[in-house]
C-alpha cells in the first residue's frame, strides 16, 4: 500500500478493442477519484509545436488498470496513455506501477 498520494485519477478504457483506427476511440470510465502518485514526469520539445512527456503512476494494489488504458490527472487535467503495468510487492509498500506517456501539439492531442 502506498503511504501517501499526490492526486486522484480517472481511469478510462477503450469501449472496444476492435475500434476502427481511422476514427477517434470511444472511452469507457473504469474508475474515478482513484488515489495515486504521479511522479518522474519529464518531457521534451519535439519541433516547435509538439511536446512529449513521460513518467509513472503508482496505485494501491487491486486497482484495475491496463496497458491500453488512459489515466487522467483530476487536478491538472493531463491525459496520459498507460504503458507497461507492473505489480510491486514488498516491505509493506505493495503497489501497481504504470508507465505513462503524453504527446501534445502537432501530431498529439
Amino acid at each position: 500500500m502506498i503511504p501517501f498520494t499526490t492526486t486522484t485519477a480517472t481511469i478510462e478504457r477503450p469501449a472496444s478493442v476492435v475500434q476502427d483506427s481511422r476514427e477517434d476511440p470511444v472511452w469507457t470510465t473504469v474508475a474515478t477519484g482513484v488515489p495515486c502518485v504521479l511522479g518522474s514526469i519529464s518531457g521534451s520539445e519535439v519541433g516547435r509545436s509538439e511536446v512529449s512527456k513521460s513518467g509513472s503512476a503508482k496505485f494501491n494494489p487491486g486497482v484495475d488498470v491496463r496497458s491500453y488504458d488512459r489515466i487522467i490527472d483530476e487536478i491538472t487535467g493531463d491525459v496520459f496513455e498507460a504503458g507497461f503495468v507492473q505489480t510491486r510487492i514488498g516491505f509493506g509498500l505493495n503497489h501497481v506501477t504504470v508507465e505513462l506517456k503524453i504527446t501534445t501539439g502537432a501530431s498529439g492531442g
